[in-house]
């Protein structure tokens, strides 16, 4: 026994077949009868019926359990709670998630004389004892619950089980099948016949010449049979209270004003003025009236009728006239016999509403689906012009089937999608290269590619189809940094590292993103990358990069002769060799000087290593540091006056100035020892200064007397004015005003 469902929103249907599916797989088929995918339902265990709404199934398994998928796009089987039945149940129905509080499936069981209530987690008895029921049918909202019993009784109650609210028995055996007629009627169909069971247990018959099958719709009920396709629904107030015989509502008076007018009858003013203050409402009752009939003629005469009122309306919002119009237009395309898709105006702006119902709410995007899977593209494209409606979609459908369908050369076909897409501006393209690569026309998807705005769309395509160099040299172009580390990342985990180093190298700008990637993250790949590229400048600045960072003297003089051993090789480089090799000299003395004085030496530059000698009194050490890398005496005696000034050390500043003359002269040891305000100390190098700088020298110690002798010497009056201004000894203020004079 098959049991089979139709996913109305994308022409799809599902079937199970227990008697040739042993794996339990509930098979989905397009509408051209492919099969494109399959959902495991019961993984082990048989399927031995199936109830389907909307997105979601429950399927009871050969051990009676039950297995629920969710959602059909992202089908996740799981079992709901365990019922622990012996046989199968008389009946059972589901309540969509949608329709239920918790937001998940219920299941009705008919076990015995009860109905047992199962979802995820548990299972209620509801205690009932008029069962087993044949049959049990769930309200289009889910709110109501028809039971059928075995000798004929028909009972309504609601779905929580508290209350009844009708029972009859239009026969003395169980229907067939029963479904609900909207939300507040039942049919039930008994071979041939059908009886429609109301509000309040009245009964009408209705009878076929073949047995009938129905379908529940959410306002009415679709009766089958060999010949007929029946479509039996409530009527609707605005019609019934237009066409009811003897009706006198405002819209009933404005349709018969309007026949009077078809028929050039005086009675047409009169109607029309008794009804002068009610016209609005006649107007809207036509309106609504004309798109639940299906019949044109009978739309044209109401649309008609309302246009006619509505010219005696001084103020009327035309808006839901020229929408119905609209709509009725696409619901005689939907309805036509070509087409063969029946609805009515309820199911077709039922999405305008809350999504309240247990069968479709389609927008007019699952409209549009509908036609589309049935190949319907030109209409589908009128449509979407009529209702200025994007196209994107449809054009993007169309070109996946013909690419599916198609035995041209990839270059033909090619010529042939492009004759049509490129009117079409904005559009994607990357679906329709993902088909084309799908079916083995791979050039034809780079080819397609290349239109793809957005290149997030173009990049992980290229990648699957093992096309690395092109999708790196998109994302490049793309301009998008996190595309292009996404690109060198995903051939970095899925090419071998040869193919990898010769793909990122061969792009400097992928080279440069592979770089900074790898300096961030510290990764040691980039090394080898190097070497593997004989890139030696890159090679030594990524490890000279690492020693910035690096304390270990050994591992430091290690990583600098790999760096001397790789400039060594290269001739224009012989000045780099030559100052790493010393570098490495003097991290070695570093590493002697650090096990004799206990404090961090390495890492430290020359003058800073000599300086630490200075200071720690190793002044043979700094002397020969000096000697050994070639320092110059004027650097080697800045470091040595400012390490001994520093260190307070007089004695062997004395010492050290009078060892023999200074090449820095003598102005530095005075300067040192005024900053350090060693005044006394300055004294003694000042006069072995230059004597045209030394009453500057003894002004900025004060020693005006010797400042003024100085600047006696050299005749520096400048000198003398600026004493004079700082001095306190009122004698040498007025000798040097006297010498000033003289001078003038």
């Amino acid at each position: 026994m098959k049991f089979v469902a139709l996913l109305r929103d994308n022409q799809q249907l599902l079937e199970a077949d227990p008697d040739q599916d042993i794996d339990s797989f509930i098979h989905i088929y397009s509408a051209n009868g492919l099969d494109i995918g399959k959902i495991e339902a019961a993984r082990d265990k048989g399927i031995i019926d199936c109830k389907f709404w909307d997105n979601g199934l429950v399927a009871m398994t050969s051990d009676y359990q039950l297995i629920a998928v969710d959602d059909f796009r992202e089908p996740k089987p799981h079992s709901l709670a365990e019922c622990n039945l012996d046989e199968a149940p008389s009946s059972w129905a589901i309540i969509p998630p949608h329709l239920t509080l918790s937001h998940h499936v219920e299941v009705l069981l008919s076990v015995n004389s009860t109905i047992l209530i199962v979802d995820s987690i548990s299972v209620q008895d509801q205690f009932l004892n008029q069962g087993p029921f044949s049959k049990i049918a769930i309200s289009p909202n889910g709110r109501l619950v028809a039971l059928c019993t075995s000798f004929g009784l028909i009972q309504v109650v609601s779905s929580n089980f508290e209350k009844s609210f009708s029972e009859s028995t239009p026969m003395d055996i169980p229907p067939n099948d029963a479904v609900w007629c909207g939300t507040d009627a039942v049919v039930a169909a008994y071979d041939s016949f059908a009886a429609l069971i109301g509000p309040f247990g009245d009964i009408l018959s209705f009878e076929y010449d073949s047995r009938i099958f129905l379908v529940q719709e959410m306002d009415g009920v679709r009766i089958f049979t060999n010949t007929e396709h029946d479509f039996l629904y409530k009527v609707p107030e605005s019609s019934k209270s237009i066409f009811q015989i003897g009706s006198t509502s405002p819209g009933a008076l404005l349709y018969d004003a309007y026949e009077h007018l078809t028929g050039h009858s005086s009675k047409t003013d009169e109607i029309v003025r008794s009804i002068k203050h009610d016209l609005a409402s006649a107007v809207d009752a036509c309106i609504a009236a004309a798109g639940h009939e299906s019949l044109l003629e009978y739309q044209q005469s109401l649309l008609r009728a309302a246009s006619f009122g509505k010219s005696f309306i001084t103020v009327y919002n035309g808006d839901k006239f020229v929408d119905m119009c609209r709509h009725i237009r696409l619901l005689n395309t939907f309805n036509s016999y070509d087409l063969g898709i029946p609805i009515t105006l309820v199911q077709y702006v039922s999405y305008l509403q809350s999504r309240c119902m247990s069968v479709s709410i389609l927008p007019l995007e699952n409209w549009i689906d509908r036609l589309i899977n049935r190949n319907q593209h030109l209409l589908a494209i009128k449509i979407c012009d009529y209702l200025d409606e994007p196209r994107d979609k449809i054009y993007i459908h169309w070109a996946c089937s013909k690419i599916r369908s198609a035995n041209e050369e990839e270059d033909k076909l090619y010529h042939i999608l492009m004759e049509k897409l490129s009117t079409v501006g904005g559009i994607s393209y990357f679906e329709i290269a993902e088909a084309a690569n799908d079916n083995g026309y791979s050039k034809l998807a780079v080819k397609l590619l290349k239109h793809e705005p957005k290149a997030g769309n173009q990049v992980p395509l290229l990648l699957s189809m093992n096309n690395p160099s092109l999708a790196l040299e998109e994302a490049i172009i793309s301009g998008d940094a996190d595309l292009v580390y996404f690109v060198i990342l995903h051939l970095y985990k899925t090419q071998n590292l040869g193919d990898f180093f010769h793909l990122v190298s061969n792009n400097i700008v992928a080279t440069r993103f592979f770089e900074k990637y790898c300096r961030e993250q510290g990764s040691s790949i980039l090394e080898d990358f190097y070497f593997q590229n004989d890139a030696f400048n890159k090679s030594t600045e990524l490890i000279l990069i690492e020693n910035l960072t690096e304390r270990d003297p050994n591992k430091l003089i290690a990583n600098l002769k790999v760096i001397h051993r790789l400039l060594s090789k290269n001739k224009s480089h012989v000045f780099e060799a030559n100052v790493t090799s010393n570098e490495i000299k003097l991290l070695n003395e570093q590493r002697k000087l650090e096990q004799d004085l206990g404090e961090i030496v390495v890492g430290k530059t020359l003058n800073e290593t000599v300086f630490t000698c200075v200071m720690s009194g190793q002044m043979n050490k700094a002397s020969k540091i000096r000697s050994e890398f070639g320092m110059s005496e004027k650097t080697f005696y800045w470091i040595k006056l400012r390490g001994l000034v520093q260190k307070r050390d007089w004695t062997e500043l004395d010492k050290f100035s009078r060892s023999k003359k200074p090449p820095i002269g003598f102005k530095p040891f005075a300067s040192e020892c005024i900053k350090a305000l060693q005044y006394t100390e300055a004294e003694k190098y000042i006069s072995k200064c230059d004597p045209k700088i030394q009453p500057q020298l003894y002004i900025k110690i004060g020693r005006y007397n010797k400042a003024f002798e100085a600047s006696l010497v050299v005749k520096d009056y400048d000198a003398m004015r600026i004493i004079a201004s700082k001095t306190q000894d009122t004698g040498l203020r007025l000798e040097i005003e006297s010498r000033l004079n003289q001078a003038r």
